[in-house]
């Protein structure tokens, strides 16, 4: 049986932590954060730096007990309005994980009061973080995006389709960036096929372009109708089974080279704009592979954060520094001491606001 959880999550008292602990955030909701970052500093841990805890994972350096590493992926606004205040009044630091071929100069002011967090941060408030001291920054690969993977139609673009550069659907190869900028309705119709991250390795299914239009057309024509997407379906079964299409998938050496480049342009970037070397990665959905893992290497990053590994649920020195494990940020309340949560309280707080459809991460 694998194990996911370290021992401080499942042990009714432990007394101490064996190895570091990674927590990681997405969305930084200010009453919750404050109450771990209370909790943090009330029971006297640290939190140390990328470069701290990589030189730990290498068994250069010695760091003593009670650390920990906060990590916080996709640069959402949130970061910057409670996240980096917060962490200037409690005296900790963290790791924020970036989508460089997504992020802007300074968001126009009436965007940054909005509490939707679906906006990145810019580039002036990234820099800001960076020189405070207490913010390190790694890339989250350089679009965070997905790719088809299958020819099976899931869904198609619409009105309701995320506009987040986190969490937007897949969308056809080199469509990463109008996708998101130009006028939205000009994609309504596009099929959305089976997919999965980039860093996944598996090869990119390619549609074809001119169904790309026809579908958009027929949207145009069905679009008033509640129940369009069922007829775009029939549609588009139809029209495929009738007509031969210009359909394929790359080979394994192209989305071999495409993940490299993606990860390589993020960490150059990055390095540029910060001015300082950028060592980590943080995998989007913490979804990885043995190509993306040698990908990684190739591009000349000294260490990867990913999710659940299979029989290593916690981080100790000697351990592999591309393989790093985290866990979500309510196990910091599973910490040993003073105000420690009963593991049932928490999982029946993750359950409900599950059922209120409330953002979880």
């Amino acid at each position: 049986m694998r194990k996911l959880y370290p021992d401080f999550v499942t042990s009714r008292r432990p007394d101490r932590i064996e190895g570091i602990p990674v927590f990681t955030f997405h969305s930084i909701r200010p009453k919750i954060f404050e109450e771990q970052l209370g909790f943090l500093k009330e029971n006297s841990y640290i939190t140390v730096s990328v470069d701290q805890f990589y030189n730990y994972l290498i068994g250069k350096d010695h760091i003593p007990e009670r650390a920990i590493l906060l990590t916080i992926d996709d640069g959402r606004k949130s970061v910057w309005e409670y996240g980096f205040p917060l962490l200037k009044k409690y005296g900790f630091r963290a790791a924020v994980f970036v989508i460089p071929g997504h992020t802007k100069e300074m968001r126009d002011e009436r965007r940054v009061t909005s509490d939707d967090d679906k906006d990145i941060l810019s580039w002036q408030e990234i820099l800001v973080m960076k020189d405070s001291g207490l913010i390190d920054f790694g890339s989250h690969t350089f679009y965070h995006n997905r790719v088809f993977t299958e020819p099976e139609i899931v869904d198609f673009l619409g009105p309701s389709y995320s506009r987040s550069p986190y969490d937007y659907p897949a969308v056809p190869a080199g469509f990463e960036i109008s996708v998101l900028e130009k006028e939205s309705s000009e994609f309504y119709g596009l099929p959305i096929y089976m997919s999965d991250s980039l860093m996944s390795g598996k090869q990119r299914f390619i549609d074809d372009p001119e169904f790309r239009d026809v579908c958009k057309k027929y949207y145009r024509e069905v679009s008033r109708s509640k129940r369009w997407k069922k007829k775009m379906f029939g549609f588009c079964e139809e029209y495929r089974w009738r007509n031969n299409l210009n359909e394929g998938f790359t080979t394994y050496d192209d989305i071999a080279e495409e993940i490299f480049d993606n990860l390589y342009t993020s960490k150059r970037t990055l390095e540029e704009r910060l001015g300082k070397p950028v060592n980590c990665l943080c995998y989007p959905f913490g979804i990885w592979s043995q190509l993306s893992d040698e990908m990684v290497k190739k591009a000349d990053y000294l260490s990867a954060f990913c999710a659940y590994i299979p029989h290593r649920p916690i981080n100790r020195t000697g351990d592999d520094p591309y393989k790093i494990v985290r866990l979500k940020d309510d196990y910091i309340f599973r910490l040993p001491g003073k105000g420690r949560r009963p593991l049932t309280e928490i999982l029946t707080h993750k359950l409900k606001r599950r059922l209120n459809r409330e953002m979880i991460y």
